[in-house]
């Protein structure tokens, strides 16, 4: 007696293009093997393709869409870089010694805040603010107000690597080289 087994395989049309998986049986109905499979069911498609086709000549699956496979690829890199743009000027920065964080729900709206009430009342000289690495200190009017200009030096310096990156990524006409970016960060030391 044999065990039964099967194989997931996928069946191509003829010019290579995905129909459906197919379970493949490994044995005939006697118990004996199969050893020819037919030419149009290939293995799974293990690569990250937006069209995947299957090359008959290479056995091997490639991009059947290449201005598909460009364009999404732009657009998903150009969603990604932005999320971490962002989350790298949330992370927050330096001033002088002292560190600040910059997250968009509470700290930049409690910096303009505090701006707000400075440009507003000439009589406050002083701000208490809480850095994270040196803890709570007091700040003159002048100092403050130089920390949110370096903080929005910050945020615009990083915003505008990302448009950098942006434009970058649009004008690339290769997949490859699409794909070998990598992070917002590793990006950006490309494109300098």
């Amino acid at each position: 007696m044999y065990e039964f087994q099967t194989k997931v395989f996928i069946k191509v049309d003829d010019d290579g293009f995905e129909i459906e998986p197919v379970i493949f049986n490994l044995y005939d109905e006697s118990g004996n093997p199969i050893t020819e499979i037919p030419s149009n069911l290939v293995p799974p498609n293990q690569k990250r393709l937006f069209t995947p086709k299957w090359n008959f000549e290479t056995k091997d699956w490639e991009e059947g869409n290449m201005e598909l496979a460009l364009s999404e690829t732009k657009r998903m890199l150009t969603i990604q870089y932005n999320i971490e743009c962002t989350a790298y000027i949330e992370n927050g920065f330096f001033y002088n010694d002292d560190f600040f964080s910059f997250s968009m729900a509470k700290d930049q709206a409690n910096f303009s805040q505090q701006l707000t009430f400075l440009l507003a009342r000439p009589d406050i000289t002083e701000v208490l603010w809480k850095t994270e690495n040196n803890g709570v200190k007091t700040f003159t009017r002048d100092e403050f107000m130089a920390i949110c200009g370096a903080g929005e030096q910050w945020k615009r310096t990083n915003m505008s690597k990302y448009w950098q990156l942006e434009a970058y990524i649009e004008s690339l006409t290769d997949l490859e080289e699409l794909n070998s970016l990598g992070t917002f960060e590793e990006a950006i030391q490309k494109l300098n």
